[in-house]
């Protein structure tokens, strides 16, 4: 992972541990991770649109929000329960 890139994760309000975690890297690709209780992760990668991939424009959009909104959940002393990745 580059010094660009962005790592966000945010814990559920479910489980002990379980995460969801949003890198963004520095080629403006979004991978997302669901991280369980027990450790197992998947991710799955959405490209840059227009940048040799970029088949979900609207979804790679989305979660570029969603990302702006987990780091405002983080920031937000309201909303932190627990130690975070900001």
């Amino acid at each position: 992972m580059s010094a660009d890139t962005k790592l966000l994760e945010r814990l559920e309000d479910m489980s002990v541990n379980g995460r969801l975690r949003l890198w963004l890297q520095d080629d403006g690709d979004v991978i997302v991770a669901i991280m369980q209780d027990n450790g197992k992760m998947t991710d799955v990668e959405f490209c840059t649109p227009g940048a040799g991939g970029g088949g979900s424009p609207r979804t790679w959009a989305a979660l570029r929000q969603l990302a702006v909104a987990m780091k405002e959940d983080n920031d937000d002393p309201r909303c932190v329960t627990r130690r975070v990745i900001r």
